[in-house]
């Protein structure tokens, strides 16, 4: 069994998101399919303490490009100074790949959605990626539940209906992180996540979330 301890940097002094960390909850409600051989616990900066360093093995992080990356580099630095396994994904390391793993502090990164190539990075591989190619896992469950909570409370929920994008804008991170694919969710499961929100969160506002 690997312990593995997801965390979620501030993304922004200035603008302090409170929609619920879905970058680290997706990869997380992914590898617990797996029960037998993970055992997942997140960190949102935003609200939780310091996390605990002395239970995990594994210790993976997401972030933007920005800010978010200061909070990044300094759990990932905590992690290896307790001889963790590092690993760093998200936007930014999707379109930095290279540069990031010049660092001494991360041991892998994860391109693009992470939710399928986590364990890849994990078990040793420096740079892992895979697409999802339909596999949309819900980030609702009931140890997922708090941070839905807390996103209704301040009317910040964000359910993701759709992932990446149709179209080919130059600018855009969403042609590098999801290789110029678009899917939908499943939009029943989609449905079912939202009255179950209403019901146990207290969710009285939504926002449909789509990368385009």
């Amino acid at each position: 069994m690997t312990n593995v301890l997801l965390i979620y940097p501030i993304p922004s002094i200035a603008s302090p998101q409170k929609s619920p960390p879905l970058s680290i909850l997706h990869v997380g409600q992914a590898l617990k399919r797996h029960e037998d051989d993970y055992q997942v616990r997140y960190f949102d900066e935003r609200y939780d303490d310091a996390p605990d360093m002395d239970w995990p093995d594994v210790v993976g992080v997401s972030s933007m490009t920005g800010y978010q990356l200061k909070g990044a580099i300094k759990y990932l630095k905590m992690a290896k100074a307790n001889r963790k396994r590092t690993i760093l994904g998200g936007i930014h390391v999707t379109m930095q790949p290279e540069q990031c793993l010049q660092e001494n502090y991360i041991d892998s990164v994860v391109l693009g959605a992470g939710e399928r190539a986590m364990p890849d990075a994990i078990n040793g591989a420096v740079i892992a990626q895979k697409p999802l190619n339909g596999d949309h896992i819900s980030p609702l469950s009931y140890g997922t539940l708090k941070h839905f909570k807390r996103s209704a409370k301040s009317g910040d929920t964000i359910l993701m209906s759709s992932r990446g994008c149709p179209f080919r804008c130059g600018f855009c991170y969403t042609q590098k992180f999801f290789e110029r694919k678009w899917e939908s969710v499943d939009l029943e499961r989609w449905k079912q996540d939202v009255i179950t929100l209403k019901l146990l969160a207290g969710m009285d506002k939504l926002e449909h979330g789509d990368d385009w």
